[in-house]
C-alpha cells in the first residue's frame, strides 16, 4: 500500500486527459458542425470531395475535374440557402415561441439564449465563409 500516490496521480492524470479529450472533441464536432450548417464552402467541399475520392477510389485527373464542377454546384446550393434563410429564421423564431409557453421562465431564457448563440455563431460563420 506504499505506492499508493503514484497509483493515484497517474489516475488524476489518465481522467484528466480524458475530460480534456472529450471537451476539446466536442467543442471540434460543434464547430464543424456549425461550420457546414452555416455553408462554408471549403468545409463542405473538402467533406464532400474526401466523400467521393474514398468511395469511388478518384485518380487525380478525376479530382481536378470535379472539384470546379462541385465548387459550382456548391455555389448554386449556398445561394439557394441564402434565398431561403429569412424562412428558415422565421421556422426558428415559431418554433422557440411555440415551445416558451411549454416550459419554465428560466428554461425559457435558456432557449432564447440558445437561439441567439446559434444566430450569432451562424452569423459569424457566415461572414468567415464569405471572405
Amino acid at each position: 500500500m506504499k505506492n499508493w500516490k503514484p497509483l493515484l496521480a497517474a489516475c488524476i492524470i489518465f481522467l484528466s486527459g480524458a475530460v480534456l479529450g472529450v471537451a476539446g472533441t466536442r467543442l471540434y464536432v460543434q464547430r464543424a458542425v456549425l461550420r457546414t450548417v452555416a455553408g462554408d464552402m471549403a468545409q463542405v467541399e473538402g467533406l464532400i470531395m474526401g466523400r467521393l475520392d474514398d468511395k469511388l477510389d478518384l485518380s487525380d485527373e478525376q479530382r481536378r475535374e470535379l472539384r470546379p464542377i462541385l465548387a459550382r454546384a456548391l455555389g448554386e446550393l449556398s445561394a439557394i440557402r441564402q434565398e431561403s434563410r429569412p424562412k428558415a429564421d422565421a421556422a426558428i423564431d415559431r418554433a422557440v415561441a411555440d415551445m416558451k409557453p411549454r416550459l419554465t421562465p428560466e428554461q425559457g431564457e435558456a432557449l432564447s439564449a440558445m437561439a441567439a448563440r446559434f444566430r450569432a455563431a451562424r452569423g459569424a460563420l457566415d461572414g468567415a465563409s464569405r471572405e
